[in-house]
């Protein structure tokens, strides 16, 4: 009778990425992107439109998370900076202190800035206007959508280094004006390819 073996606990558990974010376009377009160019597929946790706070956003979080995040895996919120208080944010922040798997991105003064990083550093837009225009130098066609061939790898590495960059001169704050984290979210889903 032939002897087999087994090597139990082997296999590498695949990571699972639970996103939730405030918007409901900009945001999943790109993850779209990063998708395209090979990053990990996502969780998402879709939003609904008429409630897009930050109080709202880590809730659909909870309960998107609840009996499913393993320890491998992690969890990372999306939200631009807007108009909201140090008392909307800070929950959001005490979520983030409690488990090294969750993630809070914070883009200051919104999304469109960590995409104005990849074409330059972004310097002085400092409102959601400013970001926007600006982008639409690079993206005349801009409006809340962006199509998958809207950028490079190449420039995604620019972007992260920008952004990189940013957070040494300035320091990493939620209100740091013409900031934000989204490449440490990049950087994990760029990191997970095969």
């Amino acid at each position: 009778m032939g002897r087999f073996s087994r090597q139990i606990g082997s296999k590498k558990l695949r990571r699972k990425v639970f996103v939730a974010a405030e918007g409901s376009a900009t945001e999943w377009d790109y993850l779209d992107f990063l998708q395209d160019i090979g990053c990990e597929t996502v969780k998402r946790i879709k939003p609904q439109t008429s409630k897009s706070n930050p109080r709202n956003v880590l809730q659909r979080m909870k309960e998107g998370l609840k009996g499913n995040l393993q320890k491998n895996d992690e969890a990372w919120i999306l939200i631009d900076r807007d108009e909201w208080s140090e008392t909307e944010i800070e929950p959001l922040l005490k979520w983030e202190r409690k488990d090294p798997r969750y993630h809070v991105v914070i883009s200051n003064p919104c999304v469109e800035f960590w995409l104005l990083l990849h074409f330059e550093d972004g310097g002085g837009a400092t409102t959601p206007e400013m970001c926007r225009n600006r982008l639409k130098k690079y993206l005349p066609d801009y409006k809340k959508r962006i199509l998958l061939n809207s950028f490079t790898e190449d420039m995604v590495q620019g972007a992260i280094s920008r952004a990189r960059r940013l957070c040494e001169d300035k320091g990493i704050s939620w209100d740091t004006p013409c900031s934000t984290t989204f490449h440490q979210f990049v950087q994990s889903l760029l990191s997970a390819r095969s």
